[in-house]
């Protein structure tokens, strides 16, 4: 399970909820605490959709989530991936762009960790391969 709190605004995700994993989007009004929204990956073959979760203000009027999903079965199994969505003043949240790493490999889990300040986007990869040596160790990326 993974948190992120921004003002009236709870992020909650579920990565082992149903096969992919979920995202709840929980808003404080007038006291008290109401889930409003769920997602939940598009692509079938995404799966620990929550595993990580950031939220911003990145406009006065625009939020930008950022969720890691370590399943991803995109280039290579395993490698990872970040979507990226935005909700302009009270509209749900919509998918704009998903990141996958530069160099995939299997077991890479890029996503596994994710942090997001204004317009710029950090990705944890846990480096989860059988043979890790110095080079595949892990690591940070930078996304602005």
């Amino acid at each position: 399970t993974a948190v992120a709190l921004r003002s009236h605004s709870l992020i909650v995700g579920a990565p082992g909820e149903s096969s992919r994993g979920r995202v709840y989007r929980i808003q404080k009004s007038e006291g008290i605490w109401q889930q409003r929204a769920q997602m939940q990956p598009s692509d079938g073959n995404i799966s620990y959709f929550g595993v990580s979760v950031a939220l911003s203000r990145t406009e006065p009027d625009l939020e930008t989530l950022a969720v890691g999903a370590i399943g991803s079965y995109g280039p290579i199994a395993g490698t990872g991936s970040v979507a990226i969505l935005e909700r302009q003043g009270s509209d749900p949240f919509q998918r704009v762009q998903t990141l996958f790493p530069s160099d995939p490999h299997e077991g890479q889990w890029f996503g596994g960790a994710v942090a997001l300040s204004g317009g710029r986007l950090l990705v944890g990869s846990a480096d989860r391969a059988p043979t890790v040596s110095r080079e595949h160790a892990g690591g940070i990326r930078m996304a602005v």
